[in-house]
């Protein structure tokens, strides 16, 4: 099945989801699983300093961060190190050999600061609505919990003797310090740092109230489990394009992305350079095309709802032709009943998203 196209986006928040292979415990939680994944986090934002991370949670099968960046660019490289590194340092400690993750991380933008808070809120909850700890702050893996409660969060990068002349360490430290500085939510940013610890204790209150239990396995039970097991009987939802509190966001949202996939799909089909990608893209080698707007594209009046008339309404549709693909066939027609009506090519506005206009390509005629 074809993956979508990624679309990064500078100062938007996004949700991370990476799931294991087959959903085996091999993040299974303990003090060393905690300060190893910590270790690699505290790495990846000193690394990236670009990067904003708002909450994260890594249960025993997958994992969920929240964060953005000023640099977009940034993004992927940031989740790949993370990805990267704990799944070569957890694979080692649990002898597993072969792929660790199930597939690529999920990245699910969160469009306006109502949902910011819901968000953080289904952060929070993981390991008590499952049953497994009473409370957030029980949970024994690496959370962001304790430092939005206020405490510091620190993680240690194991320095390696003898990879390099210049890293050995005979005497000294054997790991670099790497703090986790974990940033207030945009919707909180106006807030002072002791309403916003008692916000997320609100928070965690509400959730422990939304999802007691009588019995819960604890969090010793959560420590032994074998990493290799999985759930009998996993449960999970179809992962949405967005989120956002607004029904009228979401449709925005789906055309402008829809007109983004169409200008990538338009200059691929083409013989133009690969730079002339539409912005928020990677090209291959890892190069990113930054955005020319730097305000969200779902904002933009092309996009809203009501603009652009009926034929704007459909965009979200927007598919090449199979016509224009060269050696396709031609498909068979569809039933009247179900015939779309397709914007043209001039309802997509490029220059908004800063996506330079393709020309049509010339027909090719051979000489005898």
């Amino acid at each position: 099945m074809a993956r979508s196209l990624r679309w990064y986006l500078p100062e938007v928040l996004y949700e991370v989801t990476t799931r294991t292979i087959q959903e085996r415990f091999l993040l299974r939680p303990g003090p060393d699983e905690r300060a190893c994944v910590l270790g690699v986090l505290g790495r990846a934002l000193a690394l990236y300093q670009t990067i904003r991370l708002y909450a994260f949670v890594f249960l025993s099968n997958h994992a969920h961060l929240l964060l953005s960046a000023g640099d977009a660019g940034q993004i992927a490289p940031f989740i790949g190190h993370v990805n990267g590194h704990v799944a070569r340092k957890m694979g080692e400690r649990h002898g597993w050999r072969g792929p660790f993750w199930a597939s690529r991380a999920s990245v699910i933008p969160v469009l306006d600061e109502a949902s910011h808070e819901g968000r953080l809120r289904y952060i929070l909850s993981h390991g008590v609505k499952e049953g497994l700890v009473e409370r957030p702050e029980e949970w024994p893996g690496a959370s962001s919990t304790p430092a939005l409660l206020g405490e510091r969060l620190p993680g240690r990068w194991p320095i390696r003797e003898g990879a390099a002349p210049h890293k050995a360490r005979r005497s000294g430290p054997d790991a670099t310090e790497c703090a986790i500085p974990i940033a207030p939510l945009p919707a909180w940013r106006h807030l002072e740092p002791v309403e916003r610890i008692r916000r997320v204790r609100t928070l965690i209150d509400e959730i422990v109230a939304a999802h007691s239990r009588p019995i819960v396995l604890g969090a010793p039970a959560v420590c032994t489990q074998a990493p290799h097991d999985r759930p009998d009987a996993p449960s999970r939802n179809p992962a949405p394009r967005c989120h956002t509190a607004t029904a009228a966001l979401r449709r925005a949202y789906r055309r402008s992305y829809s007109a983004f996939a169409e200008a990538y799909r338009r200059v691929a089909r083409s013989e133009r350079s690969p730079r002339e990608l539409p912005g928020g893209c990677h090209l291959p080698g890892h190069s990113f095309v930054p955005p020319a707007c730097q305000d969200p594209p779902w904002h933009l009046p092309a996009f809203v709802d009501g603009a652009g008339g009926d034929e704007q309404a459909t965009s979200a549709r927007v598919r090449a032709s199979p016509a224009a693909r060269p050696g396709a066939r031609t498909p068979r027609p569809p039933p009247p009943r179900r015939a779309r009506a397709r914007p043209t090519a001039g309802t997509i506005p490029p220059l908004d998203l800063g996506i330079p206009p393709v020309e049509p390509a010339r027909a090719r005629v051979s000489s005898a």
